[in-house]
């Protein structure tokens, strides 16, 4: 085994990436950290708090508001649903989402 520099050792480490705790409450940073399951929670979380405080919305407000790609919102949607979180309805050409009260 060869002797490191202490350049190298640096650099070495500099490289590493030490776990951080994932302090940040954004959906996109859950799904960057931890992975399409948990990112698809936080999601759901963000939809059922704009549902409790808008009421209602389609999949198009939600997709504006949250600023999520509709595979993910359709995912999440699906989980509140699966959960009787939410309510949803056929208008029009797309799809009204509300909270089950």
């Amino acid at each position: 085994m060869a002797i490191k520099t202490r350049t190298q050792i640096r650099k070495i480490e500099s490289s590493k990436t030490s776990p951080q705790p994932d302090t940040a409450r954004s959906s996109a940073a859950a799904i960057k950290n931890s992975g399409i399951k948990e990112g698809v929670g936080f999601i759901a979380g963000d939809i059922f708090a704009y549902l409790y405080k808008s009421g209602e919305a389609s999949l198009n407000d939600l997709k504006t508001e949250l600023n999520q790609t509709p595979a993910m919102l359709q995912m999440a949607v699906g989980w509140l649903a699966r959960e009787d979180k939410v309510q949803i309805t056929k208008k029009g050409a797309g799809f009204l989402i509300r909270l089950n009260r």
